[in-house]
């Protein structure tokens, strides 16, 4: 399968190409770039030369500082050997000054190894020279205008799966091809059509807006809008969210095996391991009750918020509470572009603060 690029124009197509090999927690594919696997070959082909002892005569080393010596003087082309020397230098300096990188504790295993193999040396510099080159990519896909938009999405975005196991089973490939054109922001809009030369004019075809870019059709768009296209869009994810919710909180209710809320924390001491039961089920929101309900908030099917709770004329996309328990789970959906989750984010957080303090 191979996503559709008959849409997108010449200079778009080298930023799918990067797209391929972005990670996937990245917006990207995860392939393996044939640059950086050459790459990565050289630099495990100059210290096997480097760390190579054969007889103790030091001709390959003698060999590789002449090389060395040669390739440093290079600024513009890149050549494997300053590569290696600037990784091994960052790895003896991680080494020596190893620090508390995680939350794992003092105890966890495997513990601090003081003293490397040269094949776990080679590693962990032909990792460092390949992150290197990730950040390489990384920068400049900052760099571009439009197609680096992907970077400045933040934590809040969640990437589409992109996994093996989904794109061989996917019924819908022209999905795909679209996601990956969103990401690099590469669909046929009447903006980019128009650069393509494609169209003539780049017009919206609703509120006649003179530039119908990806972020006006998706937010922007006045007519849209009074339409209540955004809205609809909207209620289309509820309506494919409320089936397993519903199902999900009537097969918690039915079953007999209801967890404690609350549990405390169980330290365990040095040397012990956490004992698991096999009858014990893990802890979750809806543990501790067996009478919640749920109700979900439409445009054309508007729902008060719950008295049972406290009155309010606010109105969560979502509610699920227990009586017995006396909790609620406020869900608010949000549906705008990308470059604006964060944003909706905190406008939504900040609609329901007092609704989350009574």
């Amino acid at each position: 399968m191979q996503p559709d690029i008959s849409s997108v124009g010449p200079e778009s197509i080298a930023m799918l190409m990067l797209t391929f090999y972005r990670p996937r927690e990245k917006f990207g594919l995860g392939l393996t770039s044939c640059t950086a696997h050459l790459k990565s070959m050289q630099v495990i082909k100059c210290h096997l030369i480097k760390h190579r002892r054969e007889g103790g005569s030091g001709i390959l080393q003698e060999q590789y500082a002449i090389r060395l010596g040669q390739e440093q003087a290079f600024t513009r082309r890149w050549k494997p050997s300053p590569v290696l020397e600037a990784a091994e230098a960052k790895v003896n300096f991680d080494q020596k000054f190893a620090g508390q990188s995680n939350r794992e504790g003092l105890g966890f295993s495997p513990k601090y190894k003081r003293n490397l193999t040269v094949a776990e040396k080679r590693g962990r510099a032909v990792e460092t020279a390949s992150l290197d080159h990730k950040k390489e990519a990384e920068i400049h896909t900052m760099s571009l205008t439009r197609q680096g938009d992907v970077t400045k999405w933040g934590e809040d975005v969640t990437p589409y799966d992109l996994s093996w196991s989904k794109l061989i089973t996917t019924r819908f490939p022209k999905l795909v091809s679209h996601v990956l054109n969103s990401y690099i922001n590469s669909l046929p809009t009447p903006t980019l059509l128009r650069l393509w030369q494609k169209i003539k004019v780049a017009t919206c075809p609703l509120c006649q807006a003179p530039k119908c870019t990806l972020m006006h059709i998706l937010s922007m768009c006045n007519v849209a809008l009074k339409q209540k296209r955004f809205s609809w869009r909207h209620d289309s994810v509820l309506v494919t969210l409320e089936p397993t919710l519903q199902k999900h909180i009537a097969a918690h209710n039915e079953s007999k095996k209801v967890a404690a809320s609350r549990k405390l924390i169980a330290f365990i001491k040095p040397g012990e391991r956490k004992k698991i039961s096999k009858n014990s089920s893990p802890s979750h929101l809806l543990s501790g009750a067996h009478d919640w309900k749920c109700q979900v908030d439409y445009r054309d099917d508007p729902k008060i918020f719950p008295p049972a709770i406290c009155p309010s004329q606010l109105r969560p996309d979502i509610v699920i509470w227990s009586t017995a328990l006396q909790s609620a789970i406020l869900i608010e959906l949000t549906c705008p572009s990308e470059e604006n989750i964060s944003q909706a984010k905190a406008r939504k957080k900040l609609r329901y603060v007092e609704l989350l303090n009574k």
